[in-house]
């Protein structure tokens, strides 16, 4: 597997993720931000109920990917931190997730049929309010796995969640999402 993307974010607090790179942005209700904080990507949902803020990869053609990736845990109400990967560009709701509610620390392999998510894995980490958990998700045939481990830690030498599935395995998406709880938060 080659690199398709690297973004170290770096900019000015407040300036725009790099268009060249995520040149799609879907932003449910109008009002959520994407911007660079301290070198990191931002996702914002505005406030409303299940409010999604979504960034899409530009080159996301590569069946087989493996993403190193970071979550900061802003609070711990409920609210989720998703990649979608092997869906359509049709939105027809066919797709596998990787999934973090802050608020429980559940973490899951999922995959939809029409929107409906059946759990192909899953765990429980602990984590709490400005945590930062980094993520090794590795996508190869039928096979996906993830690694995620706290700031200051070392990466663990096992997988936490490994699933198999062969149901969805065209890539014609890979997209990083926030997404508000029930109480809009």
């Amino acid at each position: 597997m080659g690199v398709v993307l690297s973004d170290t974010f770096t900019g000015s607090d407040g300036d725009a993720w790099n268009a060249s790179t995520w040149p799609n942005f879907y932003d449910s209700l109008g009002t959520g931000t994407h911007d660079i904080q301290g070198n990191q990507g931002r996702l914002l949902t505005g406030a409303g109920a299940y409010a999604v803020m979504q960034a899409e990869l530009a080159d996301s053609s590569l069946v087989d990917f493996e993403a190193t990736y970071d979550v900061e845990v802003q609070d711990t109400t409920e609210s989720y931190f998703q990649i979608e990967f092997r869906s359509s560009l049709t939105g027809d709701g066919n797709i596998y997730e990787l999934v973090l509610r802050r608020d429980t620390g559940y973490l899951a392999f999922e995959k939809k049929v029409s929107y409906t998510p059946t759990v192909l894995d899953s765990t429980t980490l602990t984590i709490t309010t400005s945590d930062v958990i980094h993520f090794r998700l590795r996508v190869v045939g039928s096979d996906y796995k993830v690694r995620a481990w706290l700031n200051g830690a070392s990466e663990p030498g096992v997988w936490d969640l490994e699933a198999t599935d062969s149901t969805y395995l065209i890539n014609d998406r890979v997209a990083f999402k926030a997404i508000s709880g029930a109480g809009g938060t």
